[in-house]
């Protein structure tokens, strides 16, 4: 809540709605000073004797070039928002002091900026955190959640006429009417929000929006609250933080891991539907919406250049017509984009400093499994959808993680029912004929010379979690084993290196099939590295 500058009484109404509430006594001196906000609303802090407190009204007209109008009966749904927001989550929004629904105004109390921040200065100033970022993907996540298949709050907030006029039409119809090209896919984009309700949202989780205070992030402006698609929230929330990632130089990376472990943080809390049908609505509108910020009718307003606002069309456009499966994957194609695209745009690249060089591993997001069987009909059924059970985030060397999604014993039928094999895997080596199947993700190598990490360790939980496989480690990583290996990358660039320190480097889609060879893996880059085997055992000749 920052302030603008300051006046005494800006409308009669005003200072007799604070009396009318028992928020000022008659004749009592008031200042009232303008406050820093959104295009929605007017937003003051007024400042009485001994005390001080905030009072919004809502606007018919926003504050944007273009014309837009939005009804003020939006001001009673965002008290309501707040006071189930305070109902769950007390520290998560300002004390609410008093409402006037006729006349769209509502006090609250004044939070100086000196204790709680408006999130969005600091990401613009260079102090972006992801422990923030964390802990606003938690909350919006647990307020998601406590509000899905409630049919009390799908009843209070059906306000779809006016998510309409705040979100779907400035964003992306009117994103729709800029760009003929993608029309069709932003107007479906647009119907299936529109017609997708599931849960009750902020719809402007926003930067501008959040204040970071003492006890955790601090929701304000929730004038666009309507039960409705939670991925819309979370995909909105994201999408301030790659644009921000154009323009707050020396913070790139910190941006990137923001967008990523508030996506984590958030999914994990995902109980009300599959996993994967969230983060794919999510996955489609964040291209949408990274668009409609640079040709919708509320760009933001630090993308002064061209050539920034180009590369978000550029993305976007990408994106939309080929749909990433999942935000992970659209932040990996935005990653990409900047390393290949930014630098000749004249944009200051992040140098590498130690503080990115000794910075913690991102917290890796549960792998979700799908396993498939037969219902006692015969039917073909999803029998299990889930993280994946066997999988272990090593303590000695963080980053480092182990999974074993499957596996399947020499001669053995296949289960009808689609029963879980890994339990009983003593050995991650198999029998000839028998199969694994393991992903990995390996941190970089220079996490192995740090002086905190403990070899010794590390082989302890290796041998724990890789019985049979980590016998065979020598202790450069080099191993051989009797298998036949399909393996493909998933995400980074994995070297692979063969006898004679011969290396040859694998791009995320590579795949590699490996016969029996001595070989070791190598994660020489900045960032994780996974990859996926399936080991067929084998026999060996002689």
């Amino acid at each position: 809540m920052s302030a603008a500058s300051a006046r005494t009484g800006p409308d009669p109404a005003l200072s007799a709605f604070l009396i009318a509430h028992a928020l000022a006594r008659p004749g009592e001196t008031a200042r009232w000073t303008p406050l820093a906000g959104g295009v929605s609303s007017d937003l003051w802090r007024v400042d009485l004797p001994g005390r001080s407190l905030c009072v919004k009204r809502a606007l018919a007209k926003l504050k944007v070039a273009a014309d837009w109008q939005a009804p003020v009966s939006r001001n009673a749904y965002e008290w309501a928002w707040m006071r189930f927001a305070a109902r769950h989550r007390p520290d998560s929004v300002p004390e609410l002091l008093a409402h006037d629904p006729d006349a769209g105004l509502f006090a609250m109390a004044y939070l100086p900026p000196e204790r709680h921040p408006m999130w969005k200065a600091l990401l613009m100033a260079g102090d972006v955190r992801p422990e923030t970022a964390a802990a606003v993907g938690e909350l919006l996540g647990t307020l998601h959640a406590k509000s899905a298949g409630d049919v009390g709050l799908a009843a209070e907030f059906a306000t779809d006429d006016n998510f309409h006029a705040l979100r779907i039409e400035p964003y992306l119809l009117a994103t729709a009417a800029a760009h003929p090209a993608l029309s069709d896919i932003l107007k479906s984009l647009a119907d299936r929000t529109a017609s997708t309700h599931l849960a009750l949202i902020h719809g402007d989780v926003s930067p501008k929006n959040i204040l970071v205070g003492p006890s955790g992030p601090v929701l304000l402006d929730a004038e666009c609250a309507w039960y409705g698609d939670p991925a819309f929230d979370l995909a909105f929330c994201v999408n301030h933080l790659l644009l921000k990632s154009l323009v707050v130089h020396g913070r790139r990376t910190e941006l990137l891991r923001s967008a990523r472990v508030l996506t984590e943080e958030y999914t994990r809390r995902v109980d009300w539907e599959p996993l994967g049908a969230l983060e794919s609505r999510a996955a489609s509108l964040l291209p949408a919406l990274l668009l409609a910020r640079v040709d919708g009718k509320s760009p933001v307003e630090y993308l002064t250049d061209d050539r920034h606002r180009d590369l978000v069309r550029t993305v976007a456009t990408e994106l939309l017509r080929a749909p990433a499966p999942t935000v992970s994957d659209v932040l990996g194609t935005w990653t990409t984009a900047l390393g290949s695209r930014t630098a000749p745009v004249g944009a200051r690249q992040d140098p590498p400093t130690d503080r990115t060089r000794s910075a913690e591993p991102t917290k890796e997001r549960q792998m979700r499994r799908v396993v498939t069987g037969h219902d006692e009909s015969g039917r073909s059924v999803v029998v299990s959808d889930g993280p994946v059970p066997r999988s272990r985030e090593f303590t000695s060397l963080p980053g480092f993680v182990s999974r074993l999604p499957w596996a399947t014993e020499p001669g053995a039928p296949v289960s009808p029912t689609g029963d879980d094999p890994t339990p009983e895997v003593t050995s991650l080596l198999p029998a000839p004929g028998g199969t694994r199947f393991i992903v990995l993700t390996l941190p970089p190598d220079s996490a192995m010379a740090d002086p905190a990490f403990d070899p010794a360790a590390f082989g302890r939980e290796q041998h724990a979690d890789s019985p049979g496989l980590a016998d065979l480690m020598e202790p450069d990583g080099m191993h051989t084993t009797p298998t036949v290996d399909y393996g493909i990358v998933l995400a980074g660039v994995a070297v692979l290196e063969l006898d004679d320190g011969h290396c040859t480097p694998l791009s995320a889609g590579d795949i590699v099939i490996q016969n029996g060879t001595r070989h070791g893996w190598r994660n020489r880059g900045d960032g994780p590295v996974t990859l996926a085997f399936v080991l067929i055992g084998t026999e060996r000749e002689g």
